[in-house]
């Protein structure tokens, strides 16, 4: 009988080469992949764009963000159960570009979507995302779809009370996107539970991040 010659996905190709971090000298439950700057893991598995030129073509599509600009990082997160789950966090401003007294206030440059594993699962819900403000503000924190612009996915004017939360589903390819800065202002962390095997994707944008092209009104 002839070999049948099996041809990877993009998915295949990570999952095959992330690798589960070590955190309090155990390995954590979901499996990382980074690929361009370091931004958390300092033992996390690393990878050249070389084999993953897929992904690179749909963060750009996604997100419009070229992966081979210079202070782009992507950390890629494996998530295959249920309890493979993110509790309340704030990511780290000080690399970001949001930093940057030269980037503008309005401007997101944290950006995450998530894929699912099994083409099975492509229609349902992947998983939820809940921000958690924890100080008092008058709009949405929160981008869909990667604008480059601060663009609220809902509730525009409607004001933010302290501890209040805002829950999202997470679907296949829905992209959310947020300053880093502001969410540390206004102590906004947020969480992210999975509900069938999914892949993140989650692009920083840091200080020395430099566009190859010119976006406009993005």
């Amino acid at each position: 009988m002839p070999k049948v010659l099996k041809i990877m996905s993009w998915k295949d190709v990570i999952q095959s080469r992330a690798k589960s971090p070590m955190k309090f000298g155990k390995p954590i439950k979901r499996k990382c992949l980074c690929i361009g700057k370091n931004y958390y893991w300092k033992d996390v598995a690393t990878d050249s764009w070389d084999n993953h030129p897929e992904l690179a073509i749909l963060i750009e599509m996604k997100m419009g963000i070229n992966v081979l600009d210079k202070g782009v990082s992507v950390l890629i997160n494996v998530y295959e159960d249920k309890d493979h789950n993110i509790g309340y966090h704030i990511d780290k401003p000080d690399d970001l570009i949001s930093n940057d007294d030269d980037w503008e206030s309005h401007m997101n440059d944290i950006f995450s979507m998530s894929y699912a594993i099994n083409d099975s699962d492509i229609d349902k819900d992947l998983g939820t995302m809940t921000y958690k403000y924890g100080e008092e503000t008058w709009s949405t924190k929160v981008s869909a779809y990667g604008s480059r612009y601060i663009g609220p996915i809902e509730n525009t004017h409607k004001q933010k009370k302290q501890g209040s939360t805002e829950k999202y589903n997470i679907t296949n390819g829905r992209v959310f996107a947020w300053n880093g800065v502001l969410h540390n202002n206004y102590k906004i962390s947020h969480k992210a539970r999975t509900l069938v095997p999914r892949i993140n994707i989650t692009v920083r944008l840091h200080k020395e991040y430099e566009e190859s092209v010119d976006w406009g009104c993005v």
